[in-house]
């Protein structure tokens, strides 16, 4: 097999909580580590997650269709032929009773250091939906995903309106466009109170 060498292979980083990027896409001046030596290989479909961070739900697919690498931090997972798609698990993994059980099983003095290692994440028995069920769950989860980001753009963009409104009422007030009374200011400090 003709693969590239660990060196040539591109640098990835983790994007919020749900995503993996392409470090250079996302830093001009993205620091580089001296050497690749320790990083992790990622696939498409496999599974990533921040083993400092798994109490807080940092588990991703990654949708790369290359392959990457990612920080030695990281715990890269390949699925099993029985997990039709990684979002499965990722979707899972972020379940609060899935948090729940990392916290138990991570190990350190505090938080943002505390370590959940492979032997104890294989330790919590994960129910596995048969393929078509899977992907029944999978199509729900992207359905009200998308839903969430539609409410969530509407919001943004509300929030954008009022906040050009605010701005061109002052710019109204100051240059005398409108006229604000001394009734109109008391009613103001009235409903602020």
């Amino acid at each position: 097999m003709n693969r590239p060498r660990r060196e040539d292979r591109i640098c990835l980083q983790p994007w919020g909580q749900s995503s993996l990027v392409v470090r250079a896409d996302y830093h001009d001046k993205a620091e580089v580590a001296a050497s690749n030596i320790d990083n992790k290989v990622v696939y498409e479909n496999d599974l990533v997650f921040n083993k400092l961070k798994a109490h807080l739900g940092v588990f991703f697919k990654s949708s790369i269709e290359f392959k990457g690498l990612v920080s030695p931090d990281y715990a890269v997972y390949k699925c099993k032929d029985h997990i039709v798609d990684a979002k499965y698990l990722e979707i899972l993994f972020r379940h609060p009773s899935y948090i729940e059980q990392f916290i138990i099983r991570a190990k350190g003095i505090v938080e943002g250091l505390i370590r959940l290692y492979t032997g104890d994440l294989f330790d919590i028995h994960v129910p596995v939906a048969p393929a078509e069920e899977q992907l029944t769950i999978l199509a729900y989860a992207g359905e009200q995903s998308k839903a969430y980001d539609l409410a969530i753009e509407l919001q943004q963009t509300q929030i954008e309106k009022l906040k050009e409104y605010k701005t061109t009422l002052i710019n109204s007030a100051v240059t005398g466009k409108i006229k604000i009374t001394p009734n109109m200011v008391e009613q103001y400090v009235h409903s602020e109170s």
